[in-house]
């Protein structure tokens, strides 16, 4: 049953369960104010990795009395990881910096697998002859010259030789995303629409007209029960029944 959907009221295990996870987030960030407020007094601007790692740190510092295994447990990593990046932390004058993750992105590429001196140079060849793009390239060269390359190594050795004009590019992502934009347009809220000059003053005249239509339309059903009255008055007369 979805109450949501329906539109009727929440039991009220659903509201605990809300309010549980309230306050949950609310001691995360609690946790995370004083963890920024012991620990990274220079304000360093950090990732999100970071800063879970310095809650780490502010467990092991003020709440677990520098226990390594002890906060392992409660946070719920290895002993050997929180130890290793513990170290890292304090051979940095506990630095907040060096809890930053590492990149992991490979420091040599002369070794990775390439396409050879031939192909390379059909993909020049083809690409000078009929302009196209990657897209229309795969398909051609699978087809007519039996290479199966990828779309990013084409683009890949157009751009090592010269031959992707950036201008186009960019004025293609623009034109693309704008025509994104044009089919998602919405109708901006009133709180929105308010701050705009002269918004104000056009709602509330229609705020008159409505209060003046609605005065007509009472003084109307007034007088409507008004004759109704003088005619069941009326009626009672010639029937003879009117004291």
């Amino acid at each position: 049953m979805y109450e949501k959907d329906i539109g009727m009221k929440k039991p009220k295990e659903y509201a605990n369960i809300k309010r549980f996870y309230q306050l949950i987030n609310k001691s995360f960030d609690t946790m995370q104010t004083k963890a920024e407020n012991k620990l990274n007094l220079l304000k360093f601007p950090l990732s999100d990795e970071a800063k879970k790692r310095l809650k780490w740190m502010y467990i092991i510092c003020f709440e677990c009395d520098n226990k390594i295994s002890k906060a392992a447990k409660r946070i719920g990593v290895s002993r050997q990881w929180l130890s290793t990046i513990h170290s890292a932390w304090l051979r940095s004058d506990k630095d907040p910096r060096s809890l930053e993750s590492k990149s992991r992105a490979p420091k040599n590429t002369d070794k990775r697998k390439r396409i050879d001196q031939k192909t390379e140079d059909k993909i020049i060849e083809v690409r000078k002859e009929y302009h196209w793009g990657k897209d229309k390239l795969i398909t051609v060269l699978d087809r007519d010259h039996d290479i199966t390359v990828g779309a990013s190594t084409i683009n890949r050795y157009l751009d090592k030789h010269g031959l992707l004009d950036v201008k186009i590019s960019k004025r293609i992502k623009l034109a693309h995303k704008n025509k994104i934009e044009q089919k998602q347009k919405c109708r901006p809220p009133e709180k929105i629409k308010d701050y705009k000059p002269g918004a104000l003053v056009e709602k509330w005249k229609g705020y008159l007209k409505r209060q003046s239509k609605r005065q007509a339309n009472s003084r109307k059903m007034k007088n409507r029960e008004k004759i109704d009255k003088l005619m069941d008055q009326i009626d009672k007369r010639l029937d003879g029944n009117y004291k």
